[in-house]
């Protein structure tokens, strides 16, 4: 689908609108006092970051028990990438509560778990990728799909049911059935919501072949951070938990063209699957 063409689609939509909270704590920044002060206003923000800060994904040496203290160690770009996932997850959640979308919200964490264990291990340099950028992506490069859920209420079963053809991305299913796909979505709303421009553009281009394809003529970071999300998709099979099992596997196309691009063989991946699992178990049990 054309991206203009795409744009203009969106205006049947309700996007989500940012909590003011987030533009407060953007108006004191780099305060970090003053923006402690606006979480611990809202408790559950507040218990949303310190959970996230004690998770696997940052794999910290001790546990932290202050907002202050977490946005010392993880800085004011970390935090907010934590607390805008938080308000999504807050004011799309009550769209439609459904057996549907508690899969997409578990599969979404742990998505971000698993990229976040990928460019840990990898050994990313952090003045290109960090940690919690990797992991803001995880939890949004899908926040199109319970917005396309809301307007249509039957799209995981026209997904399951859909006659698709060999090679054939979610998102060309979506264009057909619904004239816009959740990448696009996702682009307008994260682009809306002021997160980084690396982040927008990596979810607008997740299901597309060409950018698969061609991953050395990205941007370093886009490169990087999709090469990334698509190895922690692949780990922790995300289609068949989103119930996307009949789509045509992206890893079989495009598997090829991103260990070629980290450079890695098939023991490093079968390495790397074994870290990144124990990461999603560990982040389970610490979850209940």
């Amino acid at each position: 689908m054309q991206f203009d063409i795409a744009k203009d689609i969106l205006k049947g939509f309700s996007l989500p609108t940012q909590p003011s909270i987030i533009s407060s704590i953007r108006n004191v920044a780099p305060n970090l006092e003053l923006m402690a002060n606006i979480i611990e206003q809202d408790p559950g923000l507040s218990a949303a970051v310190l959970k996230v800060t004690n998770s696997p994904v940052f794999a910290l040496p001790v546990k932290v028990t202050s907002i202050t203290n977490a946005m010392s160690l993880l800085g004011i770009e970390g935090i907010t990438s934590i607390l805008n996932a938080a308000a999504y997850k807050r004011v799309v959640g009550g769209f439609s509560p459904s057996e549907e979308l508690s899969a997409f919200w578990h599969q979404t964490t742990i998505a971000a778990v698993a990229i976040s264990a990928v460019v840990r291990q990898l050994n990313i340099k952090s003045s290109i990728v960090t940690v919690d950028e990797a992991y803001c992506l995880g939890l949004f490069h899908h926040c199109g799909i319970p917005i396309l859920f809301k307007k249509h209420p039957d799209y995981f079963d026209t997904l399951l049911s859909a006659d698709h053809k060999p090679h054939e991305q979610v998102t060309d299913i979506e264009n057909r059935a619904f004239k816009t796909n959740h990448a696009v979505l996702g682009y307008y709303i994260m682009k809306s919501w002021n997160l980084p421009k690396v982040l927008c553009e990596v979810t607008r281009l997740h299901h597309n072949r060409q950018a698969l394809e061609n991953l050395d003529k990205l941007d370093e970071q886009e490169a990087i951070l999709l090469s990334a999300l698509k190895i922690a998709e692949y780990i922790v099979d995300e289609s068949t938990d989103l119930s996307c099992d009949k789509i045509h596997s992206e890893w079989q196309d495009h598997g090829t063209a991103i260990t070629y691009f980290f450079g890695i063989s098939e023991p490093d991946l079968n390495e790397l699957r074994d870290i990144v699992l124990d990461a999603v178990e560990e982040h389970n049990i610490k979850s209940y």
